[in-house]
């Protein structure tokens, strides 16, 4: 199965107002979830994110998360 990658950019700013000015800037807001590690809310480019749904693999893609240029998770 193939991987994708992903980049995404840290978000300090959270809430209902903070989503919206977001997805109003094409990003959608996400939050990274892992075991032993904390949360990490994120934003990513809408069109990114879009165009990966889009192969054939569908929403079962495996992908490499670029955060920030600097940290790179593997994501299920």
């Amino acid at each position: 199965m193939e991987i994708h990658e992903l980049t995404a950019k840290k978000r300090e700013e959270s809430g209902k107002s903070k989503a919206r000015q977001l997805r109003r800037k094409g990003f959608l807001p996400a939050v990274l979830y892992g075991h032993n590690n904390s949360t990490l809310p994120l934003a990513v480019p809408a069109k990114s994110f879009k165009s990966l749904l889009q192969t054939e693999a569908g929403i079962h893609v495996l992908l490499k998360l670029n955060i920030d240029g600097v940290n790179e998770k593997p994501t299920v």
